[in-house]
């Protein structure tokens, strides 16, 4: 068992190696459109001044603040990518504390505001329960959070012309006989479900078992690893997530964790 836990680990660490090149190359090239759009503005406001000041900026503070805000947006873009892509390489140790599930979707959409108002996408919050409390659930925040975000921005980009998207939280639970149901009044209360459902452009169905692989990516820009952590973080807490979608209908990410998880 030992020996095969070893190559099993021995396995993991070769397969991350062999994608660090790929990676690297797809980063390298994400960094420098990244740094391209920082040196832009900040060139042009020290060009401006080293010649005297031709395009009269000292008088126009308005259009300074205007160039910071693309190099602070831009250094934006890459922090982003970071907290998205780049822990695929990050041995994952969780900060597990039991709490509510709410408040992380909430600071998730918050996050997220300023892309779903610019598409024109509705966000919709449902606890489906009489019960208006969840049971805790131990679960890392950060990296909970992370999972929303990487979802939710996903949904808005896949609808630029507007849309809903629709967050349902529930507790799976099943009766004596194993019929599922939805209720808090069971017994035997067994997992918490989080659905986060768009009415975007969908995804074809030969690539929905490819999107949670990594580098796999139907986008210009970003590296193919954002599902693939969030995989990784919802089977870390011990949970699973799956997709259904369906071209011009929508998509639906169902996330389910274990209410029973041990600190």
């Amino acid at each position: 068992l030992a020996q095969l836990q070893a190559t099993q680990k021995q396995l993991i660490r070769s397969e991350k190696e062999a994608a660090f090149g790929i990676m690297a190359a797809r980063v390298r090239h994400e960094l420098r459109n990244v740094l391209n759009l920082v040196r832009a503005p900040v060139e042009m406001v020290r060009n401006n001044f080293r010649k005297g000041d031709p395009l009269n900026l000292q008088k126009e503070p308005n259009l300074i603040i205007a160039e910071m805000e693309s190099a602070i947006d831009a250094i934006t873009k890459l922090d982003q990518m970071i907290d998205r892509d780049l822990s695929f390489f990050q041995d994952r140790q969780l900060n597990l504390k039991r709490g509510s599930i709410e408040p992380v979707i909430k600071a998730a959409i918050e996050s997220i505001r300023p892309l779903s108002l610019a598409n024109g996408v509705e966000i919709v919050q449902k606890l489906l329960s009489a019960d208006p409390d969840l049971p805790a659930i131990a679960i890392d925040e950060d990296q909970m959070q992370l999972v929303f975000i990487n979802l939710i921005r996903n949904a808005c980009q896949a609808m630029p012309t507007g849309g809903i998207i629709t967050i349902l939280v529930f507790i799976e639970a099943y009766h004596t006989n194993r019929s599922l149901v939805q209720s808090f009044t069971q017994v035997d209360v067994d997992r918490l479900v989080i659905s986060i459902k768009d009415t975007g452009i969908g995804i074809p169905t030969e690539e929905q078992s490819q999107i949670f692989d990594a580098f796999y990516t139907t986008k210009p820009k970003g590296l193919g690893l954002g599902l693939l952590n969030v995989k990784n973080v919802i089977e870390s807490h011990g949970g699973q997530i799956v997709v259904d979608s369906q071209i011009g209908r929508g998509t639906e990410f169902t996330i389910r964790i274990p209410l029973t998880q041990p600190l």
